[in-house]
C-alpha cells in the first residue's frame, strides 16, 4: 500500500538538527514564500492510514511494517466500518472508486508524551487527507465533505498567510484548538495544490519546538540583564551556524562566554560577544 509522503520543515537543519532560518529546505518554498499558504494544526500524535478497497478495509501505520497500538486499533474499528465507508464511496455502474486512503493522525492518552493534552481519557482520530487510487489526493472542501458524512474530525485551519508569516506565528507559539496547551505546529500548503517538477506535492510543516533553543537564550540573557543587539545577533548566528571548532578559546571567560562582575552577578563576554571563543 502506498505510504503517506514525507512532510519537508520549511527550514534547512545543521548537522546537529537544529533549524536554519532563512535558508529554505526546497527550491519551491523560496520561490512561493510570498504566496498565500493555508494553515492547519499539527497533531502530535501518530499516522494513521485507513484503506477502503473492494469492500474491505485495512488500518496501517505510517509504513506497511509499523505497528498500531491496540487500543487505537479497537477506536478505529469503531468509526469506520465497511457500510459506513460504502454510503460515503459508492461503488455502482455509475460511479467507480477503485481506492480510498483516508490519511490522519491518531491521538490520545498513551500516545506521545502530549498525548493526554488531547483527549487523557481514550484515543481518537483526526483526517487531514484523503488519497484516491495512489495518486489523486483531494481539495480540502472535499475532505471536509468527507469527513463530514463520516462523523469524523479534521485537523482545524488556523491561519493563512505568508512562510514568513508562518514562521513568526510558529516561533512564537499558538495555542492548540484541542485545550490550553501549545500546539505542536503548523502544517502549511499553498492555497492552489501545486507539485514541484518530480510530482511531489508542495507542502511544508513547522514545530514549536524547534525554536525553544531561541526561547532559552532568550531567558538566560534576560537573566543576565539583557544584552545589546549585536551581541544577540551574533550569538543566534553562532546558534544557526556553528563554527566553534575554526576559533579559539576566549581565555578573559575561559571559553564560558560568562564574565562574573565584582558584585557576583553574570554578564555575556563582551571580548567574545558571549560565545566562549574569539
Amino acid at each position: 500500500m502506498k505510504e503517506y509522503h514525507k512532510i519537508n520543515t520549511l527550514w534547512k537543519r545543521t548537522e546537529k538538527g537544529q533549524i536554519i532560518e532563512g535558508e529554505y529546505s526546497a527550491p519551491e518554498f523560496d520561490y512561493l514564500k510570498n504566496a498565500q499558504w493555508l494553515w492547519t494544526e499539527k497533531v502530535d500524535g501518530t499516522n494513521v492510514r485507513v484503506f477502503f478497497h473492494g469492500g474491505s478495509i485495512l488500518f496501517q501505520g505510517k509504513s506497511d511494517n509499523s505497528q498500531l497500538p491496540s487500543f487505537l486499533f479497537a477506536r478505529l474499528q469503531e468509526l469506520f466500518t465497511v457500510e459506513k465507508l460504502r454510503s460515503v464511496f459508492p461503488n455502482d455502474d455509475k460511479e467507480i472508486i477503485s481506492n480510498i486512503c483516508l490519511c490522519g493522525e491518531g491521538y490520545g492518552a498513551k500516545i506521545q508524551k502530549a498525548g493526554d493534552n488531547y483527549k487523557p481519557d481514550g484515543v481518537d482520530f483526526v483526517l487531514f487527507d484523503v488519497l484516491v487510487d495512489e495518486h489523486l489526493f483531494l481539495q480540502r472542501k472535499n475532505v471536509e465533505d468527507i469527513a463530514r458524512k463520516l462523523g469524523i474530525d479534521i485537523v482545524p485551519i488556523v491561519g493563512q498567510g505568508s512562510l514568513l508569516e508562518l514562521n513568526d506565528d510558529v516561533k512564537k507559539g499558538m495555542k492548540s484548538t484541542w485545550g490550553d496547551f501549545m500546539a505542536e505546529g503548523i502544517v502549511a500548503r499553498p492555497l492552489i495544490e501545486l507539485q514541484d517538477r518530480r510530482g511531489n506535492r508542495i507542502i511544508t510543516k513547522l514545530k514549536h519546538k524547534d525554536f525553544k533553543k531561541y526561547k532559552e537564550y532568550d531567558a538566560l540573557l534576560s537573566d543576565m540583564g539583557g544584552v545589546s543587539e549585536d551581541m544577540w545577533q551574533a550569538i543566534k548566528e553562532e546558534v544557526e551556524h556553528p563554527k566553534s571548532c575554526n576559533h579559539h578559546k576566549c581565555n578573559d571567560c575561559n571559553g564560558t562566554g560568562i564574565l562574573t562582575d565584582y558584585r557576583g552577578y553574570d554578564r555575556p563576554c563582551e571580548y567574545c560577544n558571549g560565545r566562549g571563543f574569539k
